[in-house]
């Protein structure tokens, strides 16, 4: 086929490249994620339940490249890709909205204040006052108890516990492909069901090298 046969890209697609390239913000988000809607329909994809699972989809995809972009999956991960499966998530969220009828701006204006307060708590008996949970500290506790515990252990009981927490993680991908299983769950379960179940496959504790070699 030669450059003048190619067919040309569809009037949404290409408007969307467009403003992309003159310098598109999330202000376009509205837009964009009604036109990525009508594409889908027009690929016999406008189901609501599909929309869903898309999005439940992504946010594993972004957890998984998160993992293997601090080091902790079988294989190493790039800041880009990891950037791009969050990219992801928020296109196929924006979809989603629109196809259901969710005004998403509105939706998340009145949503942020309530997630920025539940960093929050309320004063303690003492009259100390509202504190802010600091997270780094609570990471650097967590770390330094679980931390020294893990030391103490013989890596051959670390082995066995990775070898545990693996089996627990297998029976409960089993529990979910058997609700997938059952008669009487709708379609949208079952979807949901088998997609848990594909996530949960593919993780697994390993331990470090030395416990391997020990």
């Amino acid at each position: 086929m030669t450059g003048s046969e190619r067919p040309t890209a569809p009037t949404a697609v290409g408007s969307l490249r467009a403003a992309a390239a003159k310098g598109w913000t999330l202000a376009d988000l509205p837009s964009a994620a009604r036109g990525i809607d009508a594409r889908l329909r027009e690929h016999g994809l406008g189901d609501v339940d599909g929309q869903v699972l898309w999005v439940v989809e992504e946010a594993g995809e972004f957890a998984g490249a998160y993992r293997r972009w601090t080091g902790r999956a079988r294989r190493p991960g790039t800041h880009a890709e990891m950037s791009a499966e969050l990219a992801d998530v928020v296109i196929a969220a924006a979809v989603a909205a629109h196809r259901i009828g969710i005004d998403l701006e509105a939706a998340v204006a009145a949503k942020v204040g309530v997630v920025h307060d539940r960093g929050w708590r309320e004063g303690r008996a003492d009259g100390a006052g509202a504190q802010y949970y600091d997270l780094d500290a609570m990471r650097a506790g967590i770390e330094a108890r679980y931390g020294a515990e893990r030391e103490r252990a013989s890596r051959m009981d670390w082995a066995a516990e990775a070898l545990r927490l693996d089996a627990a993680i297998a029976r409960l991908a089993e529990d979910f492909r058997d609700i997938a299983s059952m008669s009487t769950a709708s379609e949208c379960v079952r979807n949901m069901c088998e997609l848990f179940a594909t996530h949960l496959d593919v993780i697994r504790v390993q331990p470090d090298e030395g416990d391997r070699s020990a």
